[in-house]
């Protein structure tokens, strides 16, 4: 890649595209079974195994106030590492759809306006424009509270130690 450049993976959220850095991405998974966990937020869809670790689900479109995102089999979950206390927490996102790796220019990237996107600025790093549509690129580690991800962690680090029983597909 070029200097100057920056490597994303993009999805959709109904009918928005999002782009996530690919330092940020571990990896891409389809038709996997999520253990549902209660009492806990209602973006936090459950868990699930991922080669013997528990990963929490959040449901991205739930995050962002846009419903529950439907099973399909475009739906993907998308393992991200966000930065939490000094390390990293993964977690799986729910997304409707995975689109493609795509690098963009730097020069390209412009602010998020002050009004008009389907989810909390904060949340938007930068924007760009790809064949007619808009780009917002995700910045994963402000889309969730610092209690929340504590909920998260707390959730991961309860089933490490088996008091959830949860299975992979």
């Amino acid at each position: 890649m070029n200097e100057g450049q920056r490597q994303c993976l993009t999805f959709h959220l109904k009918k928005t595209l999002f782009a996530l850095p690919v330092e940020v991405v571990q990896e891409v998974l389809q038709d996997i079974r999520v253990t549902p966990i209660p009492r806990t937020p209602n973006f936090l869809e459950g868990v699930m195994n991922l080669r013997g670790k528990i990963v929490p689900v959040v449901d991205l479109n739930v995050k962002f106030s846009l419903g529950p995102t439907p099973v399909t089999p475009d739906t993907a979950v998308i393992v991200v590492a966000i930065p939490f206390e000094g390390r990293e927490l993964f977690a799986g996102v729910r997304v409707d759809g995975v689109d493609s790796v795509m690098a963009f220019d730097e020069a390209s990237l412009s602010p998020p306006p002050e009004i008009g996107t389907c989810v909390p600025l904060q949340f938007i790093e930068a924007m760009t424009v790809v064949e007619d549509n808009v780009l917002l690129f995700l910045d994963i580690a402000r889309v969730f509270t610092r209690s929340e991800l504590g909920a998260v962690h707390r959730v991961r680090q309860e089933g490490e130690v088996g008091t959830m029983g949860v299975d992979d597909e």
